[in-house]
């Protein structure tokens, strides 16, 4: 039943730690001190207490401390997304934090083939459709030139200014130029287009929502904790630091002749400031690491706001231009259709080629967001591949010159090691709190006993103090244990950063290499062919209008001899056949 966080690596309280009394220590030389037979122990306040990591037992001898190994964290999972662009990569292990520091294009460099390989693919993937719209494809209309083209009126056409020779309406058949242009393939990408960019800044908002949920609210509790927790150690350093100031004024305040009550109110303020001056030099580095930690956490939360705009809708931008760009082809497509025109066709067919340098850079920049986002992949995905141990790594790299603390609280929460500094000063805190008080009320009942006036000795109130103490310190113990602190660190690394946040630039990315590098080039492609061959097909009807109504007005003019304008020519012949 023993199950992580709930039951991490820990050490039993003990029942008791004192042995034995060392009251006259000191003074008769080695006569005084605890018994080394005892154990590992301490003279504090007049007692021999067992040192830290030891308990008393019956025997009154100190023994190591009873501490139960727990249960471990459980293993990361690894989603497909982490998968596949760990995939792209060959590393080992993530680089050293003074590597990345010093030599991180290495790094990037080791990540970089497959990220530049698609980046080289965008690249000719914008030159080939810029070259598509302004230089043409392939088919036979391409080599025309329709807007110069002309019947002669015998059943042939001339190709206008491209030097091309007469061609005959059988050419024309046998090319097929008789089909209407079909429109459904250049709409359908279109269409899709639109429906998976607009798909994708739902999801890209709902991902963010969600990755923003997890992270956030994670945040705001533990800067919660965080503050309850540094003002908890505020309170008990602020509660000695006003005792070290009551414990001078009691030597002046208590006036007696009598030496041995000088005598005894000296020792009593001369242990009691030596004991509280060494629980401030032990406890203040604790102090020191527990403070700042709200305002880092605060800081984190206001980097995470302060870039959210460019984290949503960076990513987004070069596809909405896509997305217009998409609309606009099939509003153009519904026009071209219904109003029926060559010359609107051409028109429109040559402000698709004035935009394809715009269509190009388009592309470009939806590569260099591939780019970005493969090698900010990759790097998460390699840094999560063993995320709790590079964790530990970058903490302890980032923090050891400062204090060996955070590093052994992260090992306790992240790996569940038995070194808890946290803990420990709870434990320090509440052995200096429990004996001052017991030492205190000890000097109370003889000051009292001899009816000494002595002011500034029973205003103390130490019974108080501790009492307030000690429950500051069972509330922030409660904040202090695993499943409080785990959940933080799991949401905002393991489900977090290495997850949602990994799974919405991963479906980001996908929805850009197939829109930016394929679907979009091909439906500016796909445009550029319906519009060339609407404008020659319209072009070729409209000519052909005009040779009927030649053929008809020769005929009234005529011998009355009538002629089927079916048979004008052939390739009339034969759409009226196929519009039959």
């Amino acid at each position: 039943d023993c199950k992580w966080p709930a039951c991490m690596p820990h050490c039993v309280p003990c029942e008791r730690t004192e042995v034995g009394t060392c009251v006259t220590a000191g003074l008769f030389g080695d006569l005084g001190k605890c018994n080394s037979w005892k154990g590992p122990t301490e003279c504090f306040l007049g007692k021999c207490l067992c040192q830290d990591g030891y308990c008393a037992g019956d025997d009154k001898v100190c023994r190591p401390q009873v501490c139960l190994p727990g249960a471990g964290p459980p293993p990361f999972y690894k989603n497909e997304w982490l998968q596949f662009f760990s995939s792209m990569s060959e590393i080992d292990q993530f680089p050293e934090y003074e590597v990345m520091v010093e030599d991180y294009m290495s790094f990037v460099q080791t990540i970089a083939p497959v990220p530049v390989l698609l980046l080289l693919l965008g690249v000719v993937v914008s030159f080939a459709t810029c070259a598509c719209l302004c230089c043409g494809g392939s088919g036979y209309h391409y080599t025309m030139d329709f807007a110069g083209m002309e019947h002669d009126g015998d059943g042939n056409f001339i190709a206008g200014h491209s030097g091309h020779p007469f061609v005959s309406d059988e050419e024309f058949e046998r090319r097929a130029w008789k089909n209407k242009p079909w429109c459904l393939p250049m709409f359908s990408i279109a269409v899709a287009i639109i429906g998976l960019n607009m798909l994708g800044g739902i999801t890209r908002q709902a991902n963010y929502t969600r990755t923003d949920s997890i992270i956030m609210s994670a945040l705001d509790r533990a800067e919660g904790n965080a503050i309850e927790i540094a003002n908890a150690s505020l309170f008990i350093n602020d509660t000695i630091s006003d005792l070290h100031g009551s414990l001078k004024e009691v030597a002046t305040t208590c006036n007696s002749k009598n030496p041995i009550v000088k005598q005894a109110l000296g020792n009593f303020v001369t242990d009691g400031l030596r004991t509280i001056n060494e629980y401030v030099d032990t406890i203040q580095m604790y102090v020191a690491v527990i403070q700042p930690i709200p305002d880092q956490i605060a800081m984190l939360k206001q980097f995470a706001k302060r870039y959210k705009v460019y984290a949503v809708y960076l990513p987004l931008a070069p596809l909405v231009i896509v997305t217009v760009i998409c609309i606009l082809i099939v509003v153009e497509a519904a026009l071209t259709t219904c109003c029926k025109s060559s010359s609107l066709a051409g028109w429109v067919d040559l402000g698709l080629k004035l935009s394809a340098l715009v269509f190009g850079l388009v592309v470009l920049a939806v590569t260099v967001l591939i780019f970005v986002e493969t090698v900010f992949a990759i790097t998460i995905s390699e840094f999560c591949n063993d995320v709790d141990n590079n964790v530990l790594r970058y903490v302890n790299s980032t923090t050891s010159n400062i204090t060996d603390v955070i590093p052994k609280i992260a090992e306790y929460y992240i790996r569940g090691s038995f070194d808890n500094p946290i803990q420990d000063y709870d434990v320090l805190a509440t052995k200096y709190i429990d004996q001052i008080e017991d030492y205190y009320n000890k000097a109370h009942l003889g000051v009292a006993g001899i009816g000494l006036a002595c002011p500034a000795f029973f205003d103390l109130d130490i019974n108080n103090v501790a009492s307030s103490s000690r429950h500051v310190l069972e509330r922030a113990r409660k904040l202090l244990e695993g499943e409080n602190i785990y959940p933080y660190y799991t949401e905002v690394v393991r489900k977090g950063v290495c997850g949602q946040i990994l799974v919405s630039v991963g479906w980001m990315w996908l929805l850009q290499v197939v829109v930016g590098l394929l679907l979009f080039p091909l439906c500016a492609v796909l445009t550029h062919k319906f519009l060339v061959d609407w404008a020659a097909w319209e072009k070729i009807r409209e000519l052909h209008g005009k040779s009927v109504d030649s053929s008809d007005s020769d005929a009234s003019n005529g011998d009355g001899d009538e002629e089927d304008p079916d048979q004008s020519t052939g390739f009339l012949s034969a759409r009226g056949r196929e519009t039959q």
